[in-house]
């Protein structure tokens, strides 16, 4: 019911945008190819990216039985190499176009998500950490650019509203990252230890009250239901790393054959852009 509701309300929204003299969110904007990708990309990044980051702590604490101080020293890489390739940017972006940052940036950010659907219940810190930095490096670089792209598709009288709507756009795919690829992971975790336990020879009638258990399997007191939660929980992360991974390489192939008359496909900013990077 409220998600029926706030769909509704988003029509409406919508609706009255358009007939107003001077909207909040420009509709017209989103007709200009050079304006709406942008847009999607930066959704996209939200939902993948950003919404990772609640995964991987599961991943770390429920799945491979870290702490939250040792998962979030695990998960370092990520921002340290964000926060470096991002100084970079500029010099960067003086020699590739920003289409190409754009498409490099999103499909190795991609690469590394999918990868991650081989990280197991015992797989290496080498492993997960060396696709973590490699997800570093492209978001290093995927956010400023998107930030390029967006502000270079308008004029600069409409900057401020470009800005907001990349970043709501943002904050919604993360949102969204997180209510479906949770959903996700949490019924693929459940389909997953149901079919652990079958397999073991575990009767149905006594999957509910082992089911119970995996609230509070977190020591070596329950560690059968320990075992099965551990496993279901990395299966479930797993088919999440893989479906936010094909997002990112759906949106690096749509950024690479996207109309090549834009500023942003050919490496031209408008000077405004020029004077912000």
């Amino acid at each position: 019911v409220p998600f029926t509701g706030s769909c509704l309300l988003f029509v409406a929204f919508l609706y009255q945008q358009s007939r107003t003299a001077n909207p909040l969110l420009p509709l017209p904007l989103f007709r200009q190819s050079d304006f709406g990708i942008p847009n999607l990309a930066s959704f996209i990044l939200g939902f993948s990216t950003y919404s990772s980051l609640f995964f991987f702590s599961l991943y770390f604490q429920n799945a491979q039985g870290a702490s939250a101080s040792e998962a979030g020293v695990r998960m370092m890489p990520q921002f340290l190499l964000t926060a470096v390739v991002s100084l970079f940017f500029g010099r960067l972006h003086a020699r590739i176009s920003a289409q190409w940052l754009m498409v490099g940036s999103y499909a190795l950010i991609g690469i590394a998500m999918t990868l991650l659907y081989f990280a197991g219940v015992d797989t290496g810190y080498v492993y997960t950490g060396s696709l973590l930095a490699l997800m570093g490096v492209g978001m290093g670089v995927a956010v400023p650019v998107t930030g390029v792209c967006v502000l270079g598709a308008v004029n600069k009288s409409r900057f401020a509203t470009a800005s907001a709507v990349m970043n709501a756009l943002r904050q919604g795919g993360m949102a969204f990252g997180i209510a479906i690829l949770g959903a996700l992971l949490g019924a693929e975790a459940v389909r997953y230890a149901t079919r652990l336990m079958t397999a073991d020879g575990i009767p149905q009638a006594a999957l509910r009250s082992q089911a119970l258990v995996f609230t509070t399997a977190t020591d070596a007191t329950a560690a059968p239901a320990l075992h099965y939660y551990r496993e279901a929980i990395a299966h479930g992360f797993q088919m999440a790393m893989l479906v936010a991974g094909a997002a990112c390489l759906v949106m690096a192939a749509i950024l690479a054959f996207q109309g090549r008359s834009t500023p942003c496909a050919t490496g031209r900013a408008a000077p405004h852009t020029k004077q912000l990077e």
